[in-house]
């Protein structure tokens, strides 16, 4: 009788646990019903609402939630009581399944968290004038987009109520932005510079007078500058202007050299990373072809479509938003290689159009922005036989002091007066050359 009472108290304590073990599941399940139940409504207001661009996105978590709450639903109905056995044989797929419930009802409110952050941060962030707003530039069939002609534009940013720039700018019949020192059309000269690059080669930030070119132009007059750089353009644009375009017919000067301003995001803009498709999805995509050669085919969003689709889908995650991730994570030896073979089809180009080997690749000094050290590129372009002007230490003091930091990276006027200075002493015409 002894080993039978001992064996009834045991087993009332198994069915205890037992049944312990259930309602724990079923609350897990339910808990995480009404958390998804909550994400897809979220999902929901979001999609109409402030994140209405990415609608597809909002959508598409509402999905993952639902499908989530039904399948709670069903391991909640499942787990009502039944054999031990049964119990024990299920137990193993439905831990698995309880913790992706949770991690999804998690990941939602991690998503309307960093939304409200962002909403925060947002509005602390004024930027207002017809470049911020995209109307100084519209769509190109080569480039992916480009400025307009003979256009006046302008763009103001505030932070908390305090300025950080107010500049305006203006473009010739040939889309460069003007040189205003050089504005007496009349004047013969006959050597010029092209200025080929993205903001920190346009002058993002500063009035026509105070962009690099036009300081370069105040201390060499009898040069003129030509500024074919513009906000987010990398080398894929500079390559492509030179093969699709007659530059050669715009410049009337005989003898020409060519700088390409280079920073470390530059070789993100060649791969269409994550952070840049945004306005490089038309943009020239370049990739090595089966011989080793660099080619085109098409745009980042005509023929890289499913990935420029992830990324656009990736756009909608609050959390990357917030801390501003990029994909790739890293880039490495097969991104420097690719940037370096660019701008040197670029060089081949200039060369063939003007008859002059004068191509350089300026490394404009560095911010504690940038992603890694320029410098890490010099191998790479002069194995290709491309001359750099490596002036990434060039400043001294204190970033602010030359950069919009910490609100904005570009350079103030300050930043392009040394660089203008030090390129003044350059012996950029090396070689005799003669307008073909």
């Amino acid at each position: 009788m002894g080993n039978s009472g001992a064996s009834s108290e045991e087993n009332t304590a198994l069915s205890k646990a037992a049944r312990w073990q259930r309602t724990r599941l079923a609350l897990l399940c339910w808990v995480a019903v009404v958390g998804c139940g909550g994400g897809v409504y979220v999902c929901y207001r979001l999609g109409i609402g402030r994140l209405a661009p990415y609608e597809y996105q909002c959508t598409l978590l509402g999905i993952w939630l639902f499908i989530a709450g039904l399948l709670g639903v069903c391991l909640a109905r499942y787990f009502q009581p039944m054999e031990e056995k049964r119990v024990r044989r299920i137990s193993g797929l439905a831990g698995p399944l309880v913790f992706f419930l949770i991690f999804l009802g998690l990941y939602g409110m991690a998503q309307g968290v960093y939304w409200k952050l962002n909403r925060n941060r947002a509005e602390t962030i004024e930027r207002i004038g017809s470049h911020s707003r995209g109307d100084s530039y519209r769509f190109d069939r080569v480039l992916g987009y480009g400025p307009r002609p003979q256009f006046t534009a302008d763009a103001r940013l505030t932070v908390r109520g305090e300025l950080v720039f107010d500049y305006t700018y203006t473009t010739d019949s040939h889309k460069r932005r003007n040189v205003p020192s050089q504005a007496n059309t009349n004047t013969q000269r006959e050597r010029a510079i092209l200025f080929f690059g993205g903001s920190f080669a346009f002058g993002e930030g500063v009035n026509d007078e105070e962009t690099l070119p036009n300081q370069l132009a105040l201390l060499e007059p009898d040069t003129t500058m030509y500024n074919y750089a513009f906000s987010g353009y990398g080398p894929g644009q500079m390559l492509a202007r030179l093969e699709s375009y007659d530059v050669r017919a715009d410049v009337p000067e005989a003898t020409v050299a060519a700088v390409y301003t280079f920073i470390p995001n530059h070789v993100r803009r060649v791969i269409g990373a994550y952070s840049v498709i945004n306005w490089s999805r038309h943009s020239p995509y370049y990739h090595f072809g089966g011989d080793g050669e660099v080619v085109r085919s098409g745009s980042f969003q005509g023929e890289r479509a499913g990935l420029t689709q992830w990324y656009d889908f990736l756009q909608g995650d609050q959390v990357f938003q917030y801390y501003q991730l990029d994909f790739p994570i890293f880039l490495g030896k097969k991104e420097f290689q690719l940037t370096a073979a660019i701008i040197e089809a670029a060089a081949e180009e200039f060369t063939a159009q003007f008859a002059s080997d004068d191509f350089y690749v300026l490394f404009y000094p560095e911010t504690p922005s940038n992603e890694f050290d320029t410098r890490i590129m010099i191998p790479y372009l002069e194995k290709r036989g491309i001359r750099v002007l490596d002036y990434t230490a060039l400043l001294t003091g204190k970033p602010e002091d030359y950069f919009f930091l910490p609100y904005d990276s570009h350079p103030r006027p300050t930043a392009h007066k040394v660089v203008a200075e030090r390129l003044r002493g350059e012996a950029l015409f090396r070689g005799v050359q003669t307008k073909p």
